[in-house]
């Protein structure tokens, strides 16, 4: 371990990784018997971030990565004395990688010490892939990118290669590249996690500017200046009391790589068959609900366009584009979007037009994102967003900054920023405003912030999303960490005395919402399981009849208190679950969750929720039950299906969905799916409607 007076450095020599060119291509087996791999530099020291701060990796781990013009191969020995022992349940593109053993690699490739691409894979050769910003505080787990992967496990360990073509990654336009990168291993039978630099607990992986360097990639390029990926869609659609109709759609997009660090891309005539369905959800609150982004259009550099006040209120919010007020598809026309960074500048532009129908116009999204990068880590930023139709127009435009260190006190995170945005509404002629301060101080031992913000009472970002408005908002958090080195039970406790969030209505300064959480002891035992203790007191104002739960105007005072427990995701069985008793809105009332995963084995896994909220309001009786089934099949890590059914008692709804899906080139997918509605109504299944679909989409590259 190196020490430099009373901070850890987390740095090991060599910290820099060198990439070595060869004329051969390395055929991808996981075997690395290729003479390329003896020639290759290959590093070995990695370090534990757990469980022993510093201490050196307990299985030896070595990587070399190879090049040529137009891709890069990297080498993975991850010798392990006990094979038998690997934790490999998954099997899916996209799995849960925190759960198997794994290994991790992130590319900065602009050495900018904020922005990375991040590619794992675990040794049954599943693979995923995660875009990350600002440090890991964007996270885009839903980023695809085109590579390639083959392991091999042997009585000596697991073995991988991997293919990254250089057209999936986004970096400066010179001669010879110097990107940041690191490295992490994790044996999960020991809950061990090795970097190869940086491995401060006060730091995660994401953490590029504790990263190492890689150099040696010398005239490289992207090959592909073109990428066109049509699609071709065919199925059936029967609604109840309907005819069966035909579906049959074509269109496409086309990614333009205006430079190795800019991609425009264009769409026309966009599908979404291949959609997961949302979760079933019934209001039980007077605030909007929040319902995820699923649409890979829109996910693919997601976060060059974030832009948040807070957590009541984006700025910009996706979903208002493609789907109406009652939540059904509105025919997207076309659309475009152009992401990258230059210059440290990072650039999100996007613009999308709708089909009209019978009740609205047809009508242009449109979006611009702009940040540059100041001082280490740190960035200012602008954005603009409008909503244009026939009959209406909104405006709303925004300024932010953001000053981050990880060098307070020597060796400690801690960051400040602010936002300001103005809605414009012409038609209307009124406009309001928006903004926040947000500080956060995120330690390993201590973790803390304190946020302000102001949404007036006539803020409209149209193409945003407001849970509520007119308030000003004060909230604050902080937990202290404390870790067990006497080899008991805990590998460490967390206390939390009281987090709280105070609302004021804007326009009175009345109260209008405090909830206050107090979590006295989590911990975390030395077999991974995660056990908290919580209690919560909440007051609200409705100066409006809650009608989703029948609660008249008045001012309420409620709270509940219960436990928490998550097990040891790293077995073959694993538990979430929940139980609070209290009062809810003044009555009595109780709330619970149960989430069990059972990885049968490492192609076969089943997930089974259920939630369960009962409220007695005296002259009506609530019982909410949520059930849900997921199943996944892993075939190999390019064939994999889902079945995927919800039931809701209070709504009366129950969906089953069905997804195959088949890559059989990288940046090529097939899929099938089937989607039904069924309704429970007096506690019969009836069929209300069903849909199945083919769609396949082909991924064509065109070089010059």
């Amino acid at each position: 371990m190196i020490f430099s007076g009373s901070v850890f450095s987390q740095k090991s020599l060599p910290d820099t990784a060198i990439a070595v060119f060869t004329p051969n291509e390395i055929k991808l087996d996981g075997i690395l018997d290729e003479k390329e791999w003896n020639n290759a530099i290959k590093i070995t020291n990695f370090h534990q971030r757990e469980t022993v701060e510093g201490a050196p990796i307990t299985e030896k781990t070595e990587l070399a990565i190879l090049y040529n013009k137009h891709k890069m191969w990297i080498g993975i020995w991850c010798w392990d004395s006990k094979p038998n022992e690997l934790v490999m349940k998954e099997m899916v593109r996209d799995f849960y990688y925190w759960r198997d053993d794994n290994f991790e690699i992130i590319f900065d490739t602009y050495l900018d010490k904020r922005n990375g691409y991040v590619f794992v894979i675990n040794p049954n050769g599943a693979m995923a892939d995660v875009q990350i910003t600002n440090e890991g505080n964007g996270f885009n787990r839903d980023w695809n990118a085109v590579w390639d992967a083959q392991t091999n496990i042997t009585k000596d360990g697991w073995f991988a290669e991997i293919e990254i073509p250089f057209s999936s990654l986004k970096f400066p336009n010179v001669e010879e590249q110097v990107w940041g990168v690191n490295f992490e291993r994790n044996i999960r039978r020991n809950q061990e996690q090795a970097f190869w630099q940086g491995w401060s607990r006060n730091y995660d992986f994401e953490h590029v500017s504790h990263a190492g360097t890689l150099v040696g990639l010398k005239n490289i390029n992207s090959k592909e200046l073109l990428e066109l990926k049509p699609f071709a869609t065919a199925g059936i659609q029967k609604e109840e009391s309907k005819e069966l109709q035909q579906i049959y759609k074509i269109g496409g997009d086309a990614n333009v790589f205006i430079t190795p660090s800019v991609k425009l891309n264009l769409t026309y005539n966009t599908d979404f068959a291949q959609v997961e369905s949302d979760q079933l959800q019934y209001n039980i609150t007077r605030f909007n609900i929040f319902y995820p982004e699923k649409r890979e259009i829109f996910l693919e550099g997601k976060d060059f366009f974030e832009y948040n006040i807070d957590g009541n209120a984006k700025t910009f919010y996706s979903r208002r584009i493609g789907i109406n007020d009652n939540g059904y598809e509105k025919p997207i026309l076309a659309g475009l979007k152009l992401t990258g960074i230059q210059d440290r500048t990072s650039i999100g532009v996007m613009s999308f037009q709708d089909k009209s129908d019978s009740t609205n116009p047809s009508s242009n999204f449109s979006i611009i994102r702009i940040k540059q990068s100041i001082f280490e880590k740190s960035s200012i930023g602008m954005i603009l967003t409008s909503l244009n139709n026939s009959n209406h127009n909104n405006f709303v435009y925004g300024l932010d900054f953001n000053y981050a260190t990880s060098k307070l006190f020597g060796d400690k995170n801690f960051q400040i920023g602010g936002f300001f945005s103005e809605s414009i509404d012409k038609d209307k002629k009124s406009n309001d405003f928006a903004y926040s301060i947000v500080t956060s101080f995120r330690n390993d031992a201590i973790s803390s912030g304190i946020n302000f913000s102001n949404i007036k009472d006539n803020y409209n970002p149209e193409i945003g999303f407001l849970r509520r408005k007119n308030y000003k908002q004060l909230s604050y958090d902080f937990s202290y960490k404390y870790r067990v080195s006497d080899g008991g039970l805990f590998q460490y406790l967390i206390i939390s005395p009281v987090n709280a969030s105070f609302y004021l209505t804007d326009t009175t300064n009345r109260a209008e919402s405090m909830a206050f959480t107090s979590t006295p002891l989590s911990f975390l035992t030395k077999t991974g399981d995660l056990i908290s203790f919580v209690f919560k007191r909440e007051f609200d104002r409705a100066d409006e009849p809650i009608s989703s739960i029948q609660r008249p105007i008045g001012e309420y005072w409620y709270g509940m208190y219960g436990f928490e427990i998550t097990t040891f995701e790293g077995r073959w069985w694993m538990c979430d679950m929940g139980y609070f008793k209290g009062s809810y809105y003044g009555c009595l009332g109780s709330d619970s969750y149960l989430g069990l995963r059972f990885n049968i084995n490492k192609h076969l896994a089943i997930n089974l929720n259920y939630a369960h909220t009962d409220i007695d309001f005296k002259d009506f009786y609530i019982e909410k039950n949520y059930f849900s089934l997921n199943t996944e099949l892993g075939i190999t890590p390019k064939l994999f299906t889902k079945i995927y059914a919800q039931w809701l008692n209070i709504t009366n709804e129950m969906i089953l969905n069905y997804r195959l899906h088949w890559n059989p080139v990288p940046g090529s997918d097939f899929f099938l799916v089937l989607n039904q509605n069924y309704s429970t109504l007096n506690k019969e299944v009836s069929l209300l409607n069903t849909t199945v679909t083919a769609k396949i989409i082909w991924r064509l590259p065109v070089g010059f």
